[in-house]
C-alpha cells in the first residue's frame, strides 16, 4: 500500500511525463 506522499510523488512524475504529449496533441488539434 502506498502512502499518500509516495502516492502524490508518482501522480506528479506522471503528470510531468504526460505534459509534452498533450502539449504535442493540443499544437496538432489547434491546426
Amino acid at each position: 500500500m502506498l502512502s499518500r506522499v509516495e502516492w502524490r510523488e508518482l501522480l506528479y512524475e506522471k503528470s510531468i511525463a504526460a505534459l509534452p504529449v498533450f502539449y504535442m496533441f493540443g499544437k496538432s488539434r489547434a491546426q
